[in-house]
């Protein structure tokens, strides 16, 4: 079995997380899900934060704060994990909208029974019109379009590159 980093370790369980919110959104339980949004931004931060100690030890601080340096997304995700964990959860809402559509076809006196005939058979081909429903999870605190899903999504691939990046360049103890 092959050892894996603290980082890489912290990587995984993100990624858990990650698979159990969206569980957690398909399901409509938006309990669970910041339940398990916490868990998801506390993990990619130790991601962080343990290559953070790494690189101090090894003398490469300036390394490190070039690959964080101008990430908007990393930068969000660190702020939301330091007020969850000091001052309050963090600030999410749910969008919701739902629709309905529907067909109607109305017999004319001048209509045959073969139009009658076709309107019914497209009639069957739409049988799939009816409502729509779709609940969306957004950050109080996000400006961008993305959702809590996408951007959560954005962040875990910035944190593999991050990890990959830190490997590579030597900040991560152990690699």
């Amino acid at each position: 079995m092959i050892e894996l980093t603290p980082q890489r370790e912290k990587l995984q369980e993100a990624e858990h997380f990650y698979q159990e919110m969206v569980r957690e959104s398909q399901a409509e339980e938006y309990k669970r899900f910041r339940h398990a949004l916490s868990a998801f931004v506390n993990a990619g931060r130790s991601v962080l934060q343990y290559t953070h100690k790494d690189a101090g030890a090894l003398q490469k601080m300036s390394e490190y704060n070039a690959l964080i340096a101008g990430n908007q997304i990393i930068r969000f995700f660190k702020g939301i994990r330091d007020i969850n964990i000091h001052e309050k959860p963090i600030g999410t809402h749910c969008e919701g909208s739902a629709s309905l559509s529907a067909m109607m076809a109305v017999r004319t006196p001048d209509m045959s029974d073969e139009d009658v005939a076709e309107l019914t058979k497209v009639s069957r081909v739409q049988e799939q019109i009816g409502t729509t429903t779709e609940i969306r999870y957004l950050f109080d605190d996000w400006e961008g379009p993305e959702d809590v899903l996408v951007l959560s999504d954005k962040y875990l691939k910035e944190l593999k590159d991050f990890v990959n990046a830190a490997e590579s360049r030597g900040l991560i103890r152990g690699t």
